[in-house]
């Protein structure tokens, strides 16, 4: 019963609901060398701290068991980094570098599961809210649906703006709309916070400029127009990756990005009319 399916969600909210039964019922899938990897992805659903110390446990009893990597010719599976892959990306809790993403080896993995052993929390936002339609969108948050990030900002309020401040320090700190963090430093520039557009206006030239251009196109409004104009003559634009490129690469970069402040801008205000007189 894969994640998606209508008995493997009624599985995952029945665990998650703290039924005893169906949450062993998962952990004895992990261990089964058919199903593996949809109990894995269960589990990563379940998103209880309990989930998390039954994933890391078994990663580290199969840390070396070449069973779990699989070569298909074009492309490979492994399972243990499946698992690391999936708790950050999901559930926003695991070791991060110097530049705020999620460490790759398996080793770091297990390294910081020892040192953070019974105290890694999952996100959890939704005690303190007393409104009821907030605490509805909260609680999809922490079942794993962060699109209600934006259905958040969209409510607005002083109780949202401190629900998506603790967001902001979830997970990957780096700007991009597919992590837990950009989507909440999104939702804060876009209800006004001065602080968030200047970190999404930073990242423009030291991160992955094209989500952040997609991000000021929507946020709107004269200051982002203004943070997207000043982008075509940046000379920090790629930061101190620009050293490492050649001109012509570097031209190239500067040429796409351009492209998309053009797109961009030309949604956001009415391009300049040119009459052409005899």
């Amino acid at each position: 019963m894969t994640v998606d399916s209508i008995p493997g969600a009624a599985q995952v909210s029945l665990a998650k609901l703290g039924d005893k039964d169906e949450f062993e019922g998962l952990q004895r899938e992990l261990n089964d060398t058919q199903y593996r990897s949809a109990a894995v992805r269960k589990l990563v659903r379940v998103g209880s701290d309990q989930a998390v110390s039954v994933l890391m446990s078994y990663l580290s009893d199969h840390l070396h068991d070449p069973s779990l990597y699989k070569d298909f010719g074009d492309y490979a599976y492994d399972l243990r980094s499946d698992i690391t892959g999936l708790i950050g990306t999901h559930l926003g809790v695991g070791p991060i570098t110097k530049d705020g993403r999620f460490a790759l080896p398996l080793e770091e993995w297990l390294a910081w599961w020892e040192r953070n052993k019974g105290t890694a929390k999952t996100i959890s936002i939704s005690s303190d809210i007393q409104d009821p339609y907030l605490k509805c969108l909260a609680r999809k948050i922490e079942w794993g649906f962060p699109d209600a990030i934006y259905d958040l900002a969209n409510a607005g309020g002083p109780q949202v703006v401190h629900v998506l401040k603790a967001l902001e320090g979830v997970g990957e700190q780096f700007f991009t709309l597919d992590n837990i963090h950009g989507r909440a430093q999104f939702a804060l520039a876009k209800l006004g916070d001065q602080q968030a557009l200047n970190e999404i206006a930073h990242e423009l030239d030291y991160g992955e400029f094209t989500q952040c251009v997609r991000a000021l196109q929507l946020i709107g409004g004269k200051r982002p127009v203004t943070i997207l104009v000043d982008a075509f003559d940046s000379p920090a634009f790629l930061g101190e990756f620009r050293s490492r490129l050649t001109p012509k690469d570097l031209a190239e970069y500067e040429r796409g990005k351009d492209t998309l402040v053009i797109s961009a801008l030309t949604s956001m205000i009415d391009p300049p009319s040119f009459y052409w007189h005899a």
